[in-house]
């Protein structure tokens, strides 16, 4: 009995609207007007997430303002502004504190020098 009342429901539209419903349109989103390519992609990260560390700083400034600030929301926004910082960080191509930027890469010899490897000194011949 219940199998052909749920196949009657699904098979008839609905007449009638329920009390406290309302039938709304179904709209279409728009079209993207622009899609960033791929070298704007990362200036568009990077300056999102220095907004979302300003907004940070501002809460926690704000917090901290306060006359008894609440420890579990300042641990919260400090926790987050770490995170954005280091996002930052990678998205603006910074090495972390104390380690060196790759070396650029070495042009190859001519063909007419040495190839061997190793010293620079040549022995007597």
């Amino acid at each position: 009995m219940g199998r052909k009342s749920a196949e009657s429901r699904r098979l008839k539209p609905l007449k009638a609207v329920p009390p406290g419903w309302k039938l709304v349109p179904i709209v279409e989103p728009e079209p993207i007007q622009h899609v960033p390519t791929t070298d704007e992609y990362p200036a568009i990260v990077l300056a999102r997430t220095r907004t979302q560390l300003d907004l940070v700083a501002v809460a926690l400034a704000a917090e901290l303002a306060k006359e008894k600030p609440d420890a579990r929301r300042v641990r919260d926004l400090t926790d987050a502004q770490g995170r954005l910082s280091e996002q930052e960080r990678v998205w603006d191509g910074r090495p972390l504190p104390g380690s060196r930027r790759p070396a650029p890469d070495r042009t190859r010899r001519q063909s007419g020098q040495q190839q061997s490897g190793g010293s620079a000194f040549k022995f007597p011949t």
